[in-house]
């Protein structure tokens, strides 16, 4: 037991009648004269009137014109600069080159004929307003798509003969 009542002892302890008498004492402590009666801020005489004329004759002396060191002096920046600048040149002209573009027998004619019928305003007549006769006479068709034998069957497959009868 003895030893439980020494482990929970604590060196704070407080004087009797400590607490009954503190809010008095700590007001009357605070009304004394301690506190100094004057700032710990001085300014020197005149200061205020002369800040003007101060701030003046600093910016006037500012305005001078300060020395401007060039960076392109240096004949070695001048040449980095134009390393750099012939770089960019030949990296450009090397990715324009390498773009990928089609020749023209690689474009498929199903894909030109697209983007002529999509992206112009021109019908086959004024096409062929514009074309002289013998140009016209010079234009061949390619009928190889499909044989006759192929649409003689597809015909003979497909036609009602009742129809053409009718008709």
């Amino acid at each position: 037991m003895k030893q439980e009542e020494e482990k929970y002892k604590h060196g704070f302890k407080v004087p009797k009648g400590y607490f009954e008498g503190f809010e008095k004492r700590l007001f009357d402590s605070s009304q004394t004269n301690e506190l100094p009666q004057q700032s710990g801020f001085k300014v020197p005489e005149g200061y205020f009137e002369q800040l003007e004329e101060n701030v003046l004759q600093k910016a006037a002396s500012a305005e001078a014109p300060s020395k401007v060191v060039s960076l392109l002096n240096n004949s070695y920046t001048r040449y980095v600069v134009a390393i750099a600048a012939a770089l960019v040149l030949l990296f450009s002209v090397i990715k324009l080159n390498q773009s990928g573009t089609n020749t023209f027998q690689e474009i498929e004619i199903s894909s030109i004929s697209d983007y002529i019928e999509g992206n112009s305003d021109f019908d086959v007549y004024d096409v062929m307003a514009l074309m002289q006769d013998d140009e016209i006479s010079g234009i061949t068709l390619e009928n190889n798509l499909l044989s006759k034998d192929l649409i003689e069957s597809y015909l003979l497959d497909t036609i009602d003969e009742s129809a053409l009868l009718i008709e």
